[in-house]
């Protein structure tokens, strides 16, 4: 499956959050944030087996790109037949309670989803004929962004950059080619007008005209001053959009600097350690062989020990 990634701003028991899914060499990456920036985001990481295992335990398999295609759709609403929803722990076993007990009451049933910190999961159900199937996938809580989900917030929040000053471009130029046939077809009318009251009414008209003419002009000045507070509105927004990406891209780094820092500490303990390592080895081996020489030493004396003792019994008995 072709490696992919997109976000898409849903709404989950009256709070908004965005949601981005990237596949990448047969890996999904689920990342759900809170919209209001900086109050939380989930994620999850699900090798395409364990997406398969996954939907083999519910009764209803799917293949992994099976699986992230019902996924889209239900997060870009192509198709009623399959949707998500954003649970707790705790909506998720009242839910059990009441798919158990059906009499069970739920009014508490997400109340907690947009304030609390804990594990989420994100519930893709597909409905059946007669039934519904759901797919939960658990996502953990990120109290410290890692370099990763920072660099996918970056991308996520250029392509919104890119595509507001597309569309801001669009819209202007749409709204001027609006505004000028409005003019062109104003101005014709006028002239029109202007004709046929010099023809049928003769001067008596012209202070008329002329204030229709005064009252078109401010109303071109009105449309043109609401055009300029429009780009403002829109450049204001696009700053701030940058400024979010920069910080990002900012802290984002900070986190590669630290990271590689941690590397390089545990690089030099290691190699410290390696090295006292061999150094307690060589001494060890030094220890051997000084016992090895001693036991040498030890065996030689004993053998000359028990030369001595069977020259002095050979003595002996000759003597006797």
């Amino acid at each position: 499956m072709e490696d992919l990634e997109t976000s898409a701003v849903l709404e989950f028991h009256g709070a908004r959050y965005v949601v981005t899914v990237q596949v990448q060499q047969q890996l999904l990456h689920v990342q759900v944030e809170v919209a209001a920036a900086g109050t939380g985001t989930w994620t999850g990481r699900f090798p395409a087996s364990d997406v398969e295992q996954l939907t083999r335990q519910t009764g209803n398999s799917k293949r992994f790109p099976v699986f992230v295609q019902m996924l889209l759709t239900a997060l870009h609403r192509r198709s009623d037949a399959v949707f998500v929803d954003l649970l707790t722990a705790a909506d998720l076993d009242l839910y059990r309670q009441r798919k158990l007990q059906p009499g069970t009451a739920t009014e508490g049933l997400g109340a907690a989803t947009a304030t609390s910190n804990g594990k989420r999961f994100l519930i893709l159900t597909y409905a059946v004929e007669f039934d519904r199937v759901h797919y939960p996938l658990p996502l953990t809580p990120e109290l410290s962004p890692s370099p990763e989900v920072l660099q996918r917030t970056i991308r996520r929040l250029r392509q919104a950059l890119a595509e507001q000053d597309k569309g801001a471009a669009s819209e202007g130029e749409s709204q001027l080619a609006q505004e000028n046939a409005a003019l062109r077809e104003e101005n014709r009318c006028l002239k029109n007008t202007l004709k046929q009251y010099c023809d049928g009414n003769g001067v008596s008209s012209t202070g008329e005209l002329q204030r229709e003419l005064e009252a078109s002009v401010e109303e071109n000045k009105e449309l043109i001053a609401l055009y300029q507070q429009f780009r403002e509105d829109s450049a204001l927004e696009t700053a701030h959009l940058r400024t979010e990406i920069k910080q990002l891209r900012l802290e984002s780094q900070q986190s590669n600097r630290s990271e590689l820092a941690k590397q390089e500490h545990e690089r030099l303990e290691t190699r410290r350690k390696v090295k006292d390592s061999n150094a307690a080895v060589q001494e060890t081996l030094a220890q051997m062989v000084q016992m090895k020489a001693q036991l040498e030493e030890t065996q030689l004396k004993n053998r000359e020990l028990l030369r001595q003792l069977a020259i002095a019994r050979s003595t002996a008995a000759v003597s006797s």
